[in-house]
């Protein structure tokens, strides 16, 4: 169930003093999306049970992480002002050679050599306005030829799993754990009109994980690093031999920290993408 109101959280601090860490524990402590601006940052959160206290634990979380100077408020957000505000600025994105993303309420012209994907931004993290999502995007475009099976974990607003079918991928399954982000993206599913080959379901992914599907293809994943590395080898168990690992939400600088992990569930990347200081990569066995 939609909230009717939302709590906004708003984290002041300098362009370049760890701005990138800060979108991270918000993600951690439940932001399903954050908004940069140049005085620093803005994410919305279902109102919790006790809203000072979730505030006070962001807080103490932002000043241990960042030594530098940070000013953190919140005021409530009303959810139909809410919705308005993610419209602002927001436009048509091409990605890659083959998609064209836009929301709803802006008009494209048909474009015969492009998918259109029509996300609007909502509560669940996952448009074409983030650096990690366009990485997993064109990803995307790059290893779907045709014919794949694609796992999408933590699918978000479902974009990539949408994505991937209108590429050409002969079936896509998005899992998620927030009940939320699963209606939204099984309300973009409808809107895009595949819900023929794009299944979503709400639960969690384990190594052991069975979803009677064989083995898949490919294994999407944007999500940041802390997050991500738990589930390698859930997300690696998932695909066939020579299936294709792609995952997004990892900082530049962690880079090398992640392809450690990698290694350790017996994957290398093979094709790199950085952009805004999000790194991406399409990765295989051996």
């Amino acid at each position: 169930m939609i909230p009717d109101r939302w709590l906004r959280i708003r984290v002041d601090l300098p362009e370049g003093a760890g701005r990138g860490i800060a979108a991270d524990l918000l993600v951690q402590h439940g932001a399903g999306s954050v908004e940069e601006d140049a005085r620093g940052l803005t994410t919305f959160l279902p109102p919790p049970p006790d809203h000072e206290a979730a505030v006070a634990t962001v807080t103490r979380a932002l000043r241990d992480e960042l030594p530098g100077p940070l000013d953190v408020s919140w005021s409530w957000q009303a959810h139909e002002s809410w919705s308005e505000l993610w419209k602002q600025g927001l436009g048509a994105r091409r990605i890659g050679r083959r998609l064209l993303v836009a929301p709803t309420w802006i008009d494209v012209a048909p474009d015969e050599a492009r998918e259109v994907l029509r996300i609007d931004p909502g509560i669940a993290f996952g448009t074409a306005e983030h650096a990690t999502t366009r990485g997993c995007l064109a990803h995307l475009d790059a290893a779907v030829r045709g014919g794949e099976t694609v796992l999408d974990v933590g699918t978000g607003s479902g974009i990539l799993a949408i994505a991937a079918v209108r590429l050409g991928a002969v079936s896509a399954l998005g899992v998620d754990v927030d009940t939320m982000a699963c209606a939204a993206a099984e309300d973009n599913v409808r809107l895009n009109g595949v819900g023929d080959s794009v299944r979503i379901l709400c639960r969690s992914l384990e190594p052991s994980t069975d979803f009677g599907l064989g083995a898949f293809h490919v294994v999407v994943a944007n999500m940041v690093m802390e997050l991500l590395v738990p589930r390698l080898p859930a997300m690696t168990a998932a695909l066939g031999g020579d299936g294709v690992l792609i995952t997004g939400g990892v900082q530049h600088h962690e880079r090398d920290l992640f392809t450690a992990a990698l290694t350790g569930v017996g994957f290398s990347p093979r094709v790199e993408h950085l952009e805004d200081g999000w790194w991406s990569a399409r990765s295989t066995r051996g």
